[in-house]
């Protein structure tokens, strides 16, 4: 469906505002506290490196996977945010390092607005790019659906590379289109460039080598088997690569990185390197006993599309895959492909997170969009821009109100900061205080004042004698990440006197809907049933 230029322009417009306000209102999330979304902080340290000159990045265990060019990236960000914010006296004064020793929060803001800007971008780019091949009512409807999508926005959040790599996505999609119409030598070149900086991101992006390969193929004036266009295939290989190893050069030549990154493709897929497997990751109920992992899949649609884009545009998506094959547009198969590909292989994975569909979205939306403007092209000329409107509108409102949602919970104070702050004002500089509930990974705890001895226990007599604390801090909650068995509470009462408590739930509100494996205290469904973020946070003294 076409639309005037000045109808286009000021809708377009509305839809970068509408993105940039659901990805920047409560961009501060969590802040002070810097675990607030699991791993950032392991990120946002490890740009330290580059920050003094060191550029062969000593990967954390848990983030060999992040290539070294996200990392740059992220820190170059930062010291141009510093100085920017610094100059209109938004930000403390000091360096980067010495802001990253002394007011890591406010660095870890500057860079989630890294994902929040390359959220919005994503925004332009699939309704900028969809505009030629789809049209101008499909390419809004398009860039409507990613500006909404709560997975999107949620992620938007964050620090963590998953926008950027969607972002990546995006752009190869709409770059490697036009192969379909031509083999050039510049269009492959400029297709495994970008497919190389989505890699560089994040290296799922790799994925985007089966369609752009389809493309190559579909767009081959050759005949018989030379269609497969081995030599074209080979210059978008090497293109790509040398992006990538450009801006990343110790991921790829470093054995130690190698070797680390084995070890997560063992976690991710334990039936390729076994022996390599690190300790074992949680799974939702019943997944390990499916062996054809076809419950990872069926995760993904019930779970991370249902309410990362809505029941709806779920429901829709089926026919969009399918009408796409059946009207050959290149940058709707290409979608189509990415999109397939995507869920399967993330699926097959037991490490179920929603945010590994999250760079999808845009695929998604392209498919969603183009299928709603070929319903609409379907009706009499006068009622077509009302009814694609209508549709579209259907198709985003359940996201769009979980979006705001999210960032009307987002803004209020985590119990984590509340109990930071009580132990803070209210235990001597020397007291020692011990911590139970943690699981894994200390994402649920408070962050351990200055000054005071932090000693992690096991809810027992022996181990709290042990530690010699006067002051015990306990976290609990529906996540794995926070677990206080009751009984063990329970046997310490009578040494235990209740100093303070923080809980984050509503006692009349629904039941809120969390992410089993992903240790995040704000859910993904049900936000009413919360008052804020945070476990439910307990201080007593010892007695």
């Amino acid at each position: 469906m076409s639309i005037p230029q000045r109808i286009f322009v000021p809708i377009f417009l509305f839809l970068l505002a509408l993105a940039a306000f659901l990805r920047f209102w409560a961009l501060d999330a969590g802040l002070p506290h810097l675990m607030t979304r699991p791993d950032e902080e392991l990120i946002l340290f490890q740009t330290r490196d580059p920050a003094s000159g060191i550029f062969h990045l000593q990967w954390v265990v848990m983030h060999p996977g992040i290539p070294s060019a996200y990392i740059y990236l992220l820190w170059v960000w930062g010291e141009l945010g510093l100085n920017l914010l610094q100059a209109v006296g938004a930000a403390p004064a000091g360096d980067y390092l010495h802001l990253l020793n002394a007011a890591p929060d406010r660095l870890l803001l500057i860079e989630r607005a890294f994902s929040a800007c390359a959220g919005v971008a994503t925004v332009a780019v699939v309704a900028l790019g969809a505009r030629r091949e789809l049209g101008g009512g499909a390419a809004l409807v398009a860039g409507l659906l990613v500006a909404t999508a709560f997975l999107h926005v949620r992620d938007s959040h964050s620090a963590k590379p998953d926008i950027a790599m969607g972002l990546g996505f995006a752009a190869a999609l709409v770059v490697m289109a036009p192969l379909w119409n031509g083999v050039r030598l510049g269009r492959v070149i400029a297709t495994g460039v970008v497919i190389g900086a989505g890699m560089a991101m994040k290296p799922p992006a790799v994925l985007l080598f089966v369609p752009a390969w389809l493309a190559l193929f579909m767009g081959s004036e050759q005949k018989g088997w030379r269609r497969l266009s081995i030599s074209r295939t080979l210059l978008l290989a090497l293109s790509a690569a040398v992006v990538f190893t450009a801006t990343s050069p110790f991921f790829v030549l470093s054995g130690e990185t190698f070797e680390r990154v084995v070890k997560i493709v063992g976690i991710v897929f334990p039936e390729i390197a076994p022996a390599e497997v690190a300790p074992a990751i949680p799974v939702i109920p019943g997944l390990e006993k499916d062996p054809s992992r076809l419950a990872g899949i069926g995760y993904h649609v019930r779970f991370s599309l249902r309410y990362g884009v809505g029941l709806v545009m779920t429901l829709l998506l089926p026919f969009a895959v399918a009408r796409a094959f059946l009207v050959r547009s290149p940058l709707l198969v290409s979608s189509a492909v990415l999109f397939l590909l995507g869920v399967v292989v993330f699926g097959l994975s037991p490490a179920l997170l929603s945010r590994y569909i999250t760079p999808l979205v845009p695929a998604a939306a392209l498919l969603v969009g183009g299928l709603l403007a070929g319903i609409a092209e379907r009706l009499p000329m006068r009622s077509r821009a009302t009814a694609l409107a209508a549709l579209a509108l259907i198709v985003a409102a359940e996201p769009t109100i979980a979006s705001v949602r999210f960032d009307r919970l987002a803004t209020l104070t985590d119990t984590r900061v509340y109990a930071a702050r009580w132990l803070d004002e209210n235990t001597e500089d020397d007291a020692t205080i011990a911590v139970a509930g943690t699981v894994l990974w200390s994402w649920g705890e408070p962050t351990p004042p200055t000054g005071r001895d932090w000693v992690r226990i096991e809810l027992d007599d022996g181990e709290l004698d042990r530690s010699g604390a006067s002051i015990l801090v306990t976290h609990d909650h529906t996540l794995f990440s926070s677990t206080i068995d009751p009984g063990s509470l329970t046997a310490l009462r009578p040494r235990l006197d209740l100093l303070a408590e923080f809980d984050p739930f509503s006692a009349d509100g629904p039941e809120p809907m969390f992410e089993t494996l992903d240790a995040y205290y704000i859910p993904t469904r049900g936000f009413a049933g919360l008052e804020r973020p945070g476990p439910v946070v307990r201080i007593y003294a010892v007695r």
